[in-house]
């Protein structure tokens, strides 16, 4: 299998956005392959592997109290699933409130030999 545990697209959405809500770093990491990379655009930084992404999340994810985030689809197709997401939530370390608004694009990426 590649990318995510591939592809029930809006299911593996929901899984990763809702294990994000519940802070549940073991259910993120579940929907990542050993080889994935996870890209956060707007501090340009790409994270390589289940290790990388793990440091991400245990960093992240403790820091963001009284979490909203929500969802929808916005393209559909048989190797592709993006969606437009909003995360609010109280940076504990900042000690201020944060609004995160981006996209969120899965690829079923093929490695031919």
């Amino acid at each position: 299998m590649s990318m995510l545990q591939w592809f029930r697209g809006d299911d593996l959405l929901t899984r990763y956005f809702c294990a994000w809500r519940a802070h549940d770093e073991d259910a993120i990491l579940r929907l990542f392959t050993p080889d994935a990379t996870y890209h956060v655009l707007n501090k340009r930084r790409v994270y390589r592997g289940l290790g990388d992404i793990s440091s991400y999340w245990k960093r992240n994810s403790c820091r963001q109290k009284s979490l909203h985030v929500t969802w929808y689809t916005i393209l559909r197709s048989r190797w592709v699933r993006v969606c437009w997401f909003r995360a609010d939530f109280i940076d504990t370390e900042e000690r201020e409130h944060n609004l995160v608004r981006g996209l969120m694009c899965l690829a079923r990426i093929i490695h031919q030999s």
